[in-house]
């Protein structure tokens, strides 16, 4: 898909993005263009009620606001990375300072990708679309993970049995 493509990948369910930012007007403005673009947007209006919703809804996306009363947007990236249930999430993180330092202090503490305030909508298309690639990929690879696992009990069982089996006919 081109990053000028208004459509996110076609699937049955429309994509969830999660909006956590404690500014009415950006927050509503953004939930609008990614609701034209096909997603299913939820929105929260602080880093707290953010994590409830993430807890609950598990959407595909969580875009966050750096600068935020409670909890600021890396704290919400710490406690996400802290907690197996959530470690997975993506998490795509507004700041209207991205510094170097900013940026990089943000992925360390545990955002996946930067979203300048004032960028085009191109680029929050082309940021989003990755997001939700990069969620579609990790859900694959953990829903390959727990087959894997399932067979490999059922193989543990089987060969349990065949143990049992053998020793019952040695003498």
């Amino acid at each position: 898909m081109s990053p000028t493509s208004t459509e996110p990948s076609a699937q049955v369910a429309p994509q969830t993005v999660l909006i956590i930012d404690d500014e009415p007007t950006a927050r509503v403005a953004l939930a609008a263009r990614l609701k034209r673009l096909g997603y299913r947007v939820l929105q929260a209006d602080d880093g707290q009620a953010g994590l409830d919703m993430l807890r609950c809804e598990r959407p595909d996306l969580t875009i966050l606001d750096w600068m935020m009363p409670e909890m600021d947007g890396p704290s919400f990236c710490e406690v996400v990375r802290q907690d197996p249930a959530l470690q997975s999430s993506q998490i795509l993180m507004m700041t209207s300072n991205d510094q170097p330092e900013q940026i990089a202090e943000g992925l360390a503490r545990g955002a996946d990708d930067f979203l300048s305030k004032a960028a085009s909508k191109y680029e929050i298309t082309a940021r989003v679309q990755a997001g939700i690639r990069a969620a579609g990929l990790i859900k694959r690879l953990e829903d390959v993970t727990a087959e894997i696992r399932r067979k490999q009990e059922t193989l543990e069982r089987e060969l349990q049995s065949a143990a049992r089996y053998v020793e019952s006919l040695l003498p």
